[in-house]
Parts: C-alpha cells; sequence; structure tokens
C-alpha cells in the first residue's frame, strides 16, 4: 500500500475538474494524478495495480461520493483479483463522470469518419479541362509535385492548383468514406498551408478558383465579387457534408491587414496593441516582433487586445453572456446568416456581408454559415479545428470561444491541437473543447502494430515510441476510455495520418514491401473508441518512399487520383474498398458510435481481440468484434474465448484471405485483422 505522505503528494496535483461539481477532486481525479505523469510507460497500468494504487483510490473516492456510488465502490472493494477490480472500477468510472458530463456532438458520433483534405492538393479542376492545352498543364504540375525526390522548402508557396469547386466535383468519392470535412486553413494567404492569415473573412482566392493576377489586379469592387464568389462556394460545400474549418488565432501572417498597418504607420498605427513584442526604432517604424516559435513570418497575436476580441468574437456579441442576455441586432444577424434565403441575398451584398461580419465576427460568422440551413431545408453540421490553442497567451479565450460557438449551434464540434495528451483533461473539462487530436492514441497503435523502426524515427512523436504487446496495448485502451466521460471518448478526433507527421502506408508498409500493415491501422483506427479521421491519400495507400524525408511537406503533395480508377493489377484499389466498407460499418453500427469497448484474452501476445458493445438501453443494439494478427505467422485464436458473446456473429470483411475455421477455432493469416458484425 502507499505510505500516507505518498498520497498527500499525489493529491497535491491538478485535480481533474468536473463541470457542476467545482472543486471535486474525486471521480477521477486521485487515480489520474497517479497515471497521469508517467502516461507514456506502458507498464503503468499494470504497476498501478500491483502497487496498490487502485485500492487506495477506491478508499478516497468511499469517503466523497453520493451513497449510491459508496455502494458501488464497496461492491468493486470486494472483488478478490486485483484486475478484475481494477477493470470494474474503470466501468464504473465512466458510468458515475458520464452524469457530469457536458454533451458534445451526436452528428459527429454517428457520421462516417471525419476526412482531412489541404485544399490546394486535393483536386484542381483543371485536371479534367476539355481544354487539351490547360489540361496538360494542370497534369504536368500535378505531376511534378507528385514526384519530388527532395524536399523542397518552397513548396509552401508551390500551389498545385486545388479548389473548393474541386472538392464538390469529388463529393460522391468523398461520402462514400466520409462523414465530414476537417480543411486546413482555407482563410486567405499567400502560403499552400494556410496558417499565416491575411484575412480571416474570405476565402483564398486561388480556392475560390481565382489566379494571382485576377487578384493581385482587381479593383476594390472586384475583390469584393471575388470574396463573394468564394463564401457561395464554400456555402454549397456545406450543403454537400459538414465542414470542420482549421484556424489559427495566436497568430497570423505578416500580409494581414493589422500587420501591415504597423508596417506602414509604425508606432501611429492604431492596431499596435494587436501584436506581441513590437519594437520601434527612434522614428517610430517597426523593427522587431514575436514570432510562433521564432517565425517571423508568424506575429503572434496579443489576446488581451480589445480590438484582436471584437475581431474574432464580433462587436456585436456581448462576451460571455448566454443567448437571452444577447442583443436582438445579433441575434437576428445570427439568424440572417443560418437561413438559407437571407444568407444568399448576404452573401451577394458586399456592404450587408461586411455589415454581418463585423458584429458576428470571424468566429460567429463562421460559425453560423456551417450551422445554418440547406438549399433544401435540413440542417448543416460543422466545427472548429484550432490550431496551437495551448500557445495564446489569455487562454480564458478559448471560455468565451466555446460559449460563443455553443450559443450559435450546440451541434458545432471543437477539437483542440494538443500534442500533450498527458494533459488533455485540463482542455475537456466542459468550458473549452469537445475533443483533441489524439495523437497519443495513434502513438499507441504504432507501438502495438510495429514498435520502432527506422521510418518511425523521422516521425515527429518517435521518440515516444514504447513496444507494446496485445495485453499492453488493452490495457492502455481501457486506461484511456476511463480517463474521460463517456461522450467526450466519443468525440476526440482519432487521427492516424495528418499534414503533419508521416504517411499511413509509410510507416506500416515495409519498405522492401515483405509485409504490409496499412489497411490493419486502419480497422483499427476505425473500430476503436473515438472519431477517426483520415489525412487525404491514405485510403489509397500514397506513400513517399521515394523521398528520403517522408514527413512534411513530403507528405503533402497532390492526391494521386490515378490509384482511385479500379485497375485490377493495382491492389491499392482493394484498400479503398476496405475502407468504404468500414465507413460504411461506423456510420450503421450503434456499437462503434459509443465508448464501450471489451478486451478478450486470446493467449497470445501478438494477437489483440475486442468487442465494441451498443449502449445497453439500445433498442437496436449490435456488436462488433475485431481480431487483429500483428504477427508474421498464422494464429489460432480459440473459441473459447469468445464466450462472453452476447450474440451470433459472422465475418463481414478482413484485410486478407486465408482466415479459416475448424472445430477449434479461427486461425487468422499473418499481419491481418478480421472483422465480424452481429446478425
Amino acid at each position: 500500500m502507499l505510505a500516507a505522505e505518498h498520497i498527500s503528494t499525489l493529491l497535491q496535483g491538478p485535480p481533474y475538474y468536473i463541470p457542476g461539481q467545482p472543486g471535486l477532486q474525486g471521480l477521477n481525479g486521485f487515480f489520474l494524478s497517479c497515471t497521469r505523469a508517467r502516461a507514456d510507460d506502458p507498464e503503468t497500468y499494470r504497476q498501478h495495480i500491483q502497487k496498490g494504487y487502485i485500492d487506495e483510490y477506491v478508499r478516497f473516492e468511499r469517503e466523497h461520493q453520493p451513497a449510491e456510488v459508496q455502494e458501488a465502490l464497496e461492491e468493486i472493494q470486494a472483488i478478490p483479483d486485483s484486475r478484475r477490480r481494477t477493470e470494474a472500477l474503470l466501468t464504473l468510472l465512466q458510468e458515475v463522470s458520464a452524469a457530469y458530463a457536458y454533451p458534445t456532438p451526436q452528428w459527429v458520433k454517428e457520421s462516417k469518419p471525419m476526412y482531412q483534405i489541404m485544399v490546394d492538393r486535393f483536386c484542381n479542376p483543371n485536371l479534367w479541362s476539355p481544354d487539351v492545352e490547360i489540361r496538360e498543364a494542370a497534369t504536368t504540375h500535378w505531376h511534378e509535385l507528385q514526384n519530388r525526390k527532395d524536399r523542397d522548402f518552397f513548396d509552401n508557396v508551390n500551389f498545385a492548383g486545388g479548389t473548393l469547386e474541386g472538392i464538390i466535383a469529388n463529393i460522391d468519392y468523398l461520402k462514400n468514406i466520409a462523414g465530414g470535412l476537417y480543411l486546413n486553413p482555407i482563410f486567405e494567404s499567400d502560403t499552400v498551408h494556410g496558417y499565416n492569415t491575411a484575412d480571416y473573412t474570405s476565402v483564398n482566392h486561388r480556392f475560390a478558383g481565382f489566379s494571382d493576377a485576377q487578384y493581385y489586379g482587381a479593383d476594390e469592387r472586384e475583390r469584393a465579387e471575388m470574396k463573394m464568389t468564394g463564401l457561395q462556394q464554400f456555402d454549397a460545400l456545406t450543403d454537400h457534408i459538414p465542414v470542420v474549418l482549421d484556424i489559427a488565432v495566436n497568430h497570423t501572417g505578416r500580409a494581414h491587414t493589422a500587420f501591415q498597418d504597423i508596417e506602414k504607420n509604425g508606432i501611429q498605427s492604431s492596431y499596435t496593441d494587436w501584436y506581441r513584442g513590437l519594437q520601434f526604432d527612434q522614428e517610430g517604424k517597426l523593427t522587431g516582433w514575436k514570432g510562433w516559435w521564432g517565425h517571423d513570418t508568424l506575429p503572434e497575436l496579443d489576446h488581451h487586445s480589445a480590438g484582436v476580441r471584437d475581431h474574432f468574437l464580433g462587436e456585436g456579441y456581448a462576451v460571455g453572456k448566454p443567448l437571452d442576455e444577447q442583443t436582438e441586432e445579433w441575434k437576428t444577424w445570427v439568424t440572417r446568416i443560418q437561413n438559407a434565403g437571407t444568407r444568399e441575398a448576404i452573401l451577394e451584398d458586399p456592404q450587408m456581408l461586411e455589415e454581418a461580419q463585423k458584429k458576428l465576427g470571424v468566429i460567429g460568422f463562421w460559425s453560423a454559415m456551417m450551422s445554418g440551413e440547406k438549399k433544401d431545408g435540413t440542417k448543416k453540421n460543422g466545427g472548429w479545428r484550432l490550431d496551437v490553442p495551448n500557445d495564446i497567451n489569455r487562454p480564458e479565450f478559448w471560455n468565451e470561444f466555446r460559449t460563443l460557438v455553443k450559443t450559435i449551434d450546440p451541434e458545432l464540434w471543437i477539437v483542440g491541437e494538443i500534442w500533450d495528451n498527458e494533459n488533455e483533461a485540463h482542455w475537456l473539462n466542459g468550458d473549452k473543447f469537445d475533443g483533441v487530436m489524439n495523437y497519443r492514441f495513434w502513438q499507441k497503435t504504432l507501438d502495438f502494430l510495429i514498435g520502432d523502426t527506422p521510418t518511425r524515427r523521422q516521425h515527429l512523436s518517435g521518440d515516444r515510441a514504447y513496444p507494446v504487446n496485445a495485453y499492453q496495448f488493452a490495457d492502455y485502451i481501457k486506461w484511456f476510455v476511463s480517463r474521460h466521460p463517456k461522450q467526450v471518448v466519443e468525440t476526440m478526433m482519432n487521427n492516424a495520418g495528418t499534414h503533419d507527421v508521416i504517411r499511413l502506408n509509410d510507416l506500416l508498409g515495409h519498405p522492401e514491401a515483405k509485409w504490409d500493415k496499412t489497411a490493419v491501422g486502419l480497422t483499427m483506427i476505425m473500430t476503436l473508441p473515438g472519431s477517426p479521421c483520415l489525412w487525404s491519400g491514405d485510403e489509397l495507400g500514397m506513400n513517399n518512399r521515394n523521398c528520403p524525408i517522408v514527413t512534411d511537406p513530403m507528405n503533402r503533395k497532390p492526391f494521386e487520383w490515378d490509384l482511385t480508377k479500379d485497375y485490377p493489377a493495382a491492389p491499392k484499389s482493394e484498400l479503398l474498398g476496405h475502407v468504404q466498407r468500414l465507413s460504411t460499418l461506423r456510420e450503421q453500427s450503434h456499437a462503434l458510435q459509443t465508448a464501450n469497448i471489451r478486451f478478450i484474452n486470446t493467449g497470445n501476445p501478438n494477437v489483440l481481440a475486442y468487442v465494441r458493445e451498443s449502449d445497453p438501453d439500445d433498442p437496436d443494439a449490435d456488436e462488433v468484434l475485431v481480431i487483429v494478427n500483428r504477427s508474421g505467422n498464422n494464429e489460432m485464436v480459440c473459441y473459447d474465448a469468445f464466450a462472453g458473446m452476447h450474440s451470433h456473429i459472422s465475418e463481414y470483411l478482413s484485410t486478407k484471405d486465408g482466415v479459416s475455421y475448424d472445430e477449434y477455432g479461427i486461425m487468422v493469416p499473418e499481419n491481418c485483422s478480421v472483422v465480424y458484425t452481429s446478425s
């Protein structure tokens, strides 16, 4: 058991705040204070059982919880086996914390996976132009960017020509695999990635189909028309599919109007309180500023500035106030943008558009656009992916951000880019985000599937590689799903690839083709708890093996449309079919839409098996069984392991041929996953 002084030290750590229960240390507080600091260690869970942490936790909770919870804890305390005692506690944690949990967007839980797109690199409509000269020029440039051999540091300004219309033209392809699109920043910018925003109120003119010559040579009236065209195209896209917008509010680009004014007018500018670390010479000219991570192209905003607050939250918004305390003017503008008919009129009138954006601010305007009515009268859905949210200098902004967004529509999804998943609880208290980009979740999947490999060492988080077996991976997932209320786990963004990390196939495909676990990795990411998100092209097995460096910007090469064709000799087309079937299952299975998971002991450290189950009160309950064999050998799983299954199951799909059945069990081929559904 733990010494009393050691317990005291653990309790001094930050508590897991429960919405509606300020100051309550309980529920997850003590247990997580024990585990949080060593979350990377795959042995943590097992060690905590051995050291008796769980028993101390149960005793602590019995002193702080309501009577009915105390009774449940007493029953748990009486379980003789320490591992079963722990698992019972983890289940109780979710059940109890759900009662305190804030609601999270339902559409995210029920949809197909999210699909991440960098607009410039997805589809240039000129690739299919009837004009031969235009088509050939676009195709040549597109392929040149796909086939680079060396890392090109000018890649950020080498546009491939992708547009919003290119996305819309391929919407049927996307809807076969995706329930929503996560778009890297689409706002006006002079880079491919878009994180150096020049204008948050406009769509990048290139993404609206206008050339640099057209845009930079245009007069004020013509630019206003281009702006409206871009917004109309975005409106049309959101009529087809939910869109999650990526935005960086920690910094802008130097081309932003406010920063340009400072560069022009120096210390006399009215925007000098907008940016951090500004320096001026004796003549009042700008000589320096604080750039994000030292990048002078990304001047950091000062969120203590009233001007910055109004720019993002709107001049007409009463910060932090509920809907009934907002002005009628503000509420009217929200309604006008959300209504399909009045929104269409506003997007055709530059003066009305300017007034709407001024009153609603950047966040209010786009939130209303994403959550309004479609032209057919049905409701849109969407949300925000927030770039480097932990870097801004006034964290309370995120509380204000959430209040504004959820006032406009509670179903808008808010996801933060938080790499340090040990401390994500700080962001998931019900006053900031609905979920975070769950990079650690994917790291653990890689730990199980491939452990440490040369390619993985190029990964941004490669230093976190700790090879684990099936039992250790299961322990981590149990720990993860008990770490947050059920609703939160269900809206965590489970990324495999992104624009920031090595492509899926580069990690899971052996460079000498001795094995390929790409389909297995996709099976896991799409059947484990949370909201899966695919990086554009991973469903086709796109990779960068012909490049000496496989991470960004090389992983941002243009989409390989040739791989979508059903060539008999192209095995990657089979991967696309696999993803489409998994996506359909994700949308149809109630079990996959919950945080419920139960692991099966296969008796083999190389074979992972888990069951996803619907909620007990679901009238359309179902079960999904997943078996993963990571080894290079065929492995047998005995039927006895599945004794706890509640329903008859049948094979839905496997990543390889050759799964066989006899009187004793299932023979799973090497490097293979199999998915079963209840019938």
